[in-house]
């Protein structure tokens, strides 16, 4: 979506995005979701968070659903964080997100919330909490591999590596018939790795290089290697 606003930045390509969008606001005025890519047009692409925050206000004036409104909010701050030119604005425009997806959660706690939750606090370096939110995201229709992994991230993050890869080896256990699987068990090899189980590790890249056949980068082959010297072997 950020690529196609962008690609909305300019002259008469901005007027063939601008002036329909208007043009449906303008009929449509009890339509929240015209006020929000409005919001995230001004936001993202002209980087003028006054008149995001003018039609966020105007959505929220005309939704029934707050939440709503309030995701997006933190959804186009969490993109913003990552266009930001220093640490201090990213940190900032972090910490807005977080308050506006704790608004979102106030109305109504969707797992989608949830997760963007935990992301955020993992960013922002509290990977109890982030953990948390991952375990509580294990019990909702949201669950998948990556869940898992995420939460095995935030243990690592702790340096509680035991749990960790019990995480992992259940996100490549919940993983191995589906479409992607070995991206987990390559991620699991990494982590293995890094926490020093080095044979463990090479194990796991060989795994990774039998369901990958020829479709092996130089990164893989450099990657394995180093577990093997780590190893020893």
């Amino acid at each position: 979506l950020l690529y196609l606003l962008q690609s909305y930045s300019h002259g008469e390509e901005r007027d063939k995005f601008i002036l329909p969008l208007a043009d449906y606001m303008k009929a449509y005025p009890e339509s929240y979701e015209g006020y929000l890519l409005y919001a995230e047009y001004h936001a993202l692409v002209n980087g003028s968070f006054v008149e995001a925050h003018n039609s966020w206000k105007q959505a929220l004036k005309v939704t029934g659903k707050p939440d709503d409104v309030y995701f997006n909010m933190s959804k186009v701050y969490t993109t913003a964080a990552g266009m930001a030119s220093t640490d201090e604005q990213q940190a900032e425009r972090i910490d807005t997100a977080i308050i506006y997806i704790e608004n979102a959660m106030s109305h109504s706690r969707e797992p989608i919330y949830i997760k963007q939750y935990a992301e955020l606090l993992y960013a922002k370096g509290l990977y109890e909490k982030s953990l948390e939110c991952y375990k509580e995201l294990t019990a909702t229709n949201l669950v998948e591999p990556g869940i898992y992994y995420s939460a095995a991230v935030c243990l690592e993050s702790m340096e509680r590596f035991d749990e960790a890869i019990c995480y992992a080896d259940t996100a490549v256990a919940m993983s191995e018939q589906l479409p992607g699987g070995a991206d987990i068990l390559y991620a699991r090899a990494q982590m293995k790795h890094r926490v020093g189980l080095h044979r463990a590790a090479v194990l796991d890249y060989n795994k990774y290089a039998d369901k990958m056949g020829e479709n092996l980068d130089a990164l893989f082959y450099f990657n394995r290697e180093q577990a093997e010297y780590d190893a020893k072997m």
